[in-house]
């Protein structure tokens, strides 16, 4: 007779278990679950999410269904409420799988829900450790602000080859100098939504200067970034990858109430601005201006169909970019198209004017 476990396990519906024993319980669960039905078991990455508050853990869940439809993952879903004295560790376990035809159950990989209370919390690394797949790369995806303090995380990323974070998740001046030291403390390379989101406008921005009637990029003379009010970081990042292409120094503040900096270049000063307000759509980085020495004006603008790139004296360049989503943006980091060489220098610049902010 079969246990009445396996349908829960395969149908995604939350099983709770023993703690100290859920790779056992696991085990037992998938034996039951096979027994009625023919279920593969895979997981090319282990993903751990880590929320505090209610919210972040439902944006932190709705990203793993995300991965899970592009990538099979054993998921740790970690909750903890510091706030609340309650069981300091529970457990669930449950299956997402992959339909075939007339419904057939082709592929399935594990979600893991861990919630902890209050001193709790000192459970988890250790949990984490045991609970991910050995021998299969490892992603932490924080949600909320970046930790200020490197050593709350650092526990979680011991291990860990990526850790995914939307920056424009409640931003405050500041986030980006602590996402650059948990980085340098925690030896995990990065993978940012809104570094990721903004690639588009930097290579539309590159291929404007291909255009010799512009006139050369060193002969920037002030730029400005517009940007939609959640995405001030997408706009630091852009700016920061300019200053640390370019070789401009130390941003010097110009005005106490506006995102405005003086950077010095190779040949001459560059004024650099961040303007917040773009249209009602989310556009990100809404609009670039780039003027030179000459007076010629490069100009950057997101449309509904994608980036348009003003040149004087040019056809108008015109790009194709989907529409954004943190989820699937996110998951191409975990394919291979995250990786960035220039990422840690600009995420350096920009965390220098986030600091000046």
């Amino acid at each position: 007779m079969s246990s009445p476990f396996a349908e829960p396990i395969t149908s995604g519906k939350p099983i709770g278990v023993d703690v100290a024993a859920i790779e056992r319980e696991l085990d037992a669960l998938w034996r039951q679950a096979s027994d009625q039905q023919t279920v593969l078991r895979a997981c090319c990455w282990n993903l751990a999410a880590y929320a505090q508050t209610d919210a972040d853990f439902t944006w932190a869940r709705e990203l793993s269904e995300i991965f899970a439809e592009r990538l099979p993952t054993r998921t740790l879903l970690l909750h903890h409420q510091p706030d609340l004295s309650g069981k300091e560790v529970e457990a669930w376990v449950s299956a997402r799988c992959k339909l075939g035809p007339q419904g057939t159950k082709l592929l399935c990989f594990e979600e893991i829900t861990i919630e902890t209370q209050g001193n709790g919390i000192k459970h988890l690394p250790s949990l984490v450790r045991a609970l991910v797949e050995s021998d299969t790369p490892t992603a932490v995806l924080w949600s909320g602000r970046p930790p200020k303090d490197p050593s709350v995380a650092l526990a979680l990323l011991t291990g860990a080859d990526v850790l995914m974070i939307d920056s424009s998740r409640d931003a405050e001046p500041g986030d980006l100098a602590s996402l650059e030291l948990q980085a340098q403390v925690g030896h995990v390379e990065i993978a940012d939504a809104q570094w990721l989101r903004g690639a588009p406008v930097r290579e539309a921005i590159a291929a404007a200067f291909d255009r010799t009637a512009a006139g050369p990029v060193t002969t920037l003379d002030k730029v400005l970034v517009r940007v939609e009010p959640p995405a001030t970081t997408a706009g630091l990042y852009l700016l920061g990858w300019l200053a640390s292409r370019l070789g401009w120094g130390t941003p010097e503040r110009l005005e106490p109430r506006r995102d405005a900096w003086m950077m010095s270049g190779p040949t001459n000063s560059v004024r650099v601005e961040l303007e917040t307000g773009g249209p009602p759509s989310p556009c990100g980085v809404c609009e670039v201006e780039l003027s030179l020495w000459s007076g010629a004006r490069i100009t950057v603008r997101q449309t509904d169909d994608g980036l348009e790139v003003a040149i004087p004296g040019e056809r108008p360049l015109t790009f194709s970019t989907g529409p954004y989503s943190p989820g699937a943006t996110l998951t191409a980091a975990l394919t291979g198209r995250g990786h960035d060489r220039l990422y840690a220098a600009a995420l350096h610049r920009a965390g220098e004017l986030d600091r000046a902010r």
